[in-house]
């Protein structure tokens, strides 16, 4: 009777335990899930200043206390690679007893720049007094079970260091895997984002360089000529189309006493902004001595002389320019290195061909190169003068094929009858 008493209070005692352990396990089960929970919650949190944080270092900021909090740790900071200071910058910290007003840099005993993880050596100075950081060595990921030092990178390139340390009462010291396994998530959204901000800045200063390119494009457009004072002796048509936002091509049209006139055509080396600069003042120079002499040839010559002592960076421009004397019906003109210019003859449906000699305006010194050559032609009622540049001729289409001079003169003779507005316009 004693044993079965006893074997009684032993099957009691069992099922006690068995409960016991099925509770204690419940427990577990319950306090993993509920930090799986608050892990969860807090990368949710994380996501959401993600999504509505436009500032980076209010991104930061809210993203280090969110860790603090998480983690129940005395100290966190975010440092970002300086190239300027070939340091790390202490950007955003929790715990830490820095300025606000100034910025706080790690010194690095060698660059970032194009280092692998495994081939990079942190070492942090005493620089930082309060500072609970030690130097971890060339592993991918330093952790004891008081520090946590996670690389923001991904592929081979680093952008910082993630750092969490010294956890308080009542969790204890010590960071366990789950914790790292967290910290690497996180690290990789930091990342993320960094890169995000980076790409948004890049588009930023993009768009800023597109309105400047925009702005100057405005202002070279409106050094060009657009409005033309009806003649008695001619009509004119104009149209320039820059191969980019801006180039270097350009025209001009001056006139004198009602009857005396000066066209010119001209196409600066390279595109963009440089070719549009070089354009504004090859077009300024020109310009200005224009308006002192009437003979083209030695329009160049003078102009020549100063574009060669500015034309430092090797830059130069191709010009043709006549001088028309409209009572007379003569053509004075003078080309410097230009394609050769056109004039259609109503009378005879024939084209000819206006060239001269010289070179390009700013290739070498006046003086080297001598006297520009200055040829003359009559016009009659109904001819035609065209000047262009070889980005008419030369333009490609979508099959590769180019536009060339004799497709140019065949829209001319065919449409020889339309103003010259129309012309130039059935030409694009």
């Amino acid at each position: 009777k004693d044993l079965e008493l006893f074997n009684t209070f032993s099957e009691q005692a069992a099922l006690a335990i068995h409960n016991r352990e099925l509770i204690d396990s419940l427990k577990d089960i319950n306090r993993e899930l509920k930090k799986k929970v608050h892990e969860l919650s807090s990368l949710h949190e994380i996501g959401k200043v993600l999504m509505s944080t436009l500032n980076e270092k209010d991104l930061f900021d809210s993203i280090v206390r969110i860790i603090a909090d998480e983690m129940q740790a005395d100290r966190v900071s975010i440092m970002i690679y300086a190239p300027d200071h070939d340091a790390l910058e202490i950007i955003s910290h929790y715990g830490l007893d820095l300025s606000p007003f100034e910025r706080t840099f790690v010194p690095l005993d060698r660059s970032l720049a194009g280092k692998s993880y495994r081939d990079l050596k942190l070492i942090y100075t005493n620089a930082l007094e309060k500072s609970p950081y030690a130097a971890f060595r060339d592993i991918e990921r330093y952790h004891t079970g008081g520090c946590i030092i996670q690389p923001l990178m991904h592929g081979q390139e680093i952008y910082g260091v993630l750092n969490i340390s010294d956890r308080h009462a009542p969790t204890g010291h010590e960071f366990t895997d789950d914790d790292l396994r967290l910290v690497s998530t996180i690290a990789s959204q930091i990342t993320r984002s960094i890169q995000n901000f980076r790409l948004l800045n890049e588009m930023l200063q993009k768009r800023s360089y597109e309105k400047e390119l925009e702005i100057t494009s405005s202002i070279q457009k409106s050094i060009l000529p657009t409005h033309f004072q009806k003649s008695a002796w001619f009509d004119m048509g104009v149209i320039s189309e820059p191969a980019k936002l801006m180039g270097g091509d350009f025209y001009d049209f001056l006139a004198f006493d009602g009857d005396q006139f000066v066209f010119s055509v001209a196409d600066v080396s390279g595109k963009s902004l440089p070719a549009a600069l070089f354009m504004a003042v090859t077009s300024s120079i020109i310009r200005t001595y224009g308006r002192e002499v009437r003979k083209p040839a030695e329009v160049l010559h003078k102009a020549n002389e100063l574009i060669y002592q500015n034309s430092q960076s090797g830059m130069f421009v191709t010009l043709f320019y006549a001088y028309y004397d409209a009572p007379e019906h003569q053509l004075f003109y003078s080309s410097a290195g230009h394609n050769e210019q056109l004039v259609f003859r109503h009378d005879t449906r024939t084209f000819e061909k206006l060239g001269t000699r010289g070179r390009p305006l700013g290739v070498v010194d006046s003086q080297l190169h001598g006297p520009f050559g200055e040829g003359k032609v009559f016009l009659s009622e109904g001819d035609l003068l065209i000047l262009y540049t070889d980005g008419v001729v030369e333009a490609i289409n979508e099959r590769k094929e180019e536009f060339g001079l004799d497709r140019f003169c065949r829209i001319i003779s065919d449409n020889m009858l339309l103003s010259s507005d129309q012309l130039v316009k059935k030409t694009f």
